[in-house]
């Protein structure tokens, strides 16, 4: 956070705090936050022997009884989240709709399926990346990924249905929601926000690097400027500079290939 006018210590504590908020809301990371709730309670899960449902595990913050299948399988009717969390998946399904389907808030049976952090791990200790998933791997993770499988279901309360059946012998996996497209673009603005309300008269937002929101200019007068890191170069090399706002936005986000150059790994990616 960088910024002038208003408290500035008061400013980025309350900011810290927002962020503290959102994280243990929406990472996927967090096995208590509603995000984790909602993926938990996805999944289908068997009856135990001579079962007749009532509490059911694996769906954890579920609203309701949980309905049994002809299978005897437990389905989650839901979870209740914060309004919040109501929000924001609302607006990532307006989302989804409005670009059909290009943004896409179940996007998790991917990143699983290509375990990019596995992969970054293997570059970094120079060991052989491990191989991308096959096509019916991929077709079934497609399968699950459908943000139409995600529904408001009541009053603060949201469920995901069940992919399709299975194709080429591979199972869909359970869906699975990933808010890294949309939640730290959406703490970037709401941090932004509470420092304009809190007096700040410019001031600069970065979350992660890759979602940066501004308010007004520098103290001196001057636009906001954004550094675009080379994804061929070092750390602090800079392909090219963004002024904030730009064409009237004045947010931005950006993705890329920052392990820079690939160098005798390159055969094998």
């Amino acid at each position: 956070i960088v910024g002038w006018g208003g408290d500035g210590m008061g400013v980025v504590d309350a900011c810290v705090r927002l962020v503290a908020r959102h994280e243990a809301m929406w990472s996927v990371f967090r096995p208590a936050s509603e995000v984790s709730r909602l993926n938990a309670a996805a999944r289908v899960v068997p009856l135990p022997a001579g079962g007749t449902g009532g509490e059911a595990p694996g769906c954890p913050g579920a609203v309701g009884d949980p309905g049994v299948g002809a299978s005897g399988a437990v389905h989650c009717p839901g979870v209740s989240v914060s309004a919040a969390t109501d929000q924001l998946l609302r607006d990532a399904l307006a989302l989804s709709d409005a670009t059909g389907g290009a943004f896409n808030p179940l996007i998790g049976p991917l990143v699983a399926a290509w375990d990019v952090k596995a992969m970054r791990a293997a570059y970094i200790a120079g060991a052989p990346l491990p191989p991308a998933p096959s096509e019916r791997v991929v077709e079934a993770a497609l399968r699950a990924s459908s943000w139409g499988l995600l529904s408001r279901v009541g009053e603060r309360r949201w469920a995901m249905g069940v992919p399709g059946e299975s194709a080429g012998g591979v199972d869909a996996p359970s869906p699975s929601l990933d808010l890294g497209g949309i939640a730290k673009g959406y703490t970037a603005d709401a941090c932004r926000d509470l420092a304009v309300a809190m007096g700040a008269r410019g001031v600069l937002v970065s979350v992660g690097t890759s979602s940066v929101s501004v308010f007004g200019t520098r103290a001196d007068g001057t636009s906001w400027r954004a550094g675009l890191r080379d994804p061929q170069g070092g750390p602090t090399s800079v392909a090219g500079i963004v002024e904030l706002p730009a064409g009237g936005m004045a947010s931005l986000s950006t993705s890329g290939d920052n392990l820079g150059p690939m160098g005798v790994l390159a055969p094998e990616v």
